[in-house]
């Protein structure tokens, strides 16, 4: 889970609890964070928040791993409560879908 915060965090973390409450789930902070630990360690799933650090990060991140980590899929959540232009995802929309994807 990439974000600034860690509000995003919890909601993700409660849907996979739900599916299997021994999936493992690390968080970054930044996009440079999370590009190092991909780089690292190979991940089932990428979330990651549409915005934090005050810009829309989120959207660059999808990009980069659409191009480095195609295998991987990647939700992008929209902390404003509804799906976004870019293909965010709101926090129940993301419970639904992390559910199937898992």
């Amino acid at each position: 889970m990439v974000e600034s915060g860690f509000e995003l965090g919890s909601l993700v973390s409660a849907g996979v609890s739900d599916v299997d409450p021994g999936i493992e789930i690390d968080h970054a902070d930044s996009v440079g964070a999370a590009v190092r630990r991909l780089a690292d360690r190979g991940y089932d799933l990428i979330v990651s928040a549409e915005q934090f650090d005050g810009a829309r990060t989120g959207l660059f991140l999808r990009h980069l791993c659409a191009r480095r980590f195609p295998s991987v899929p990647f939700l992008l959540l929209s902390e404003e409560g509804h799906a976004s232009r870019a293909g965010g995802l709101s926090p129940g929309e993301c419970r639904q879908r992390i559910k199937r994807l898992l």
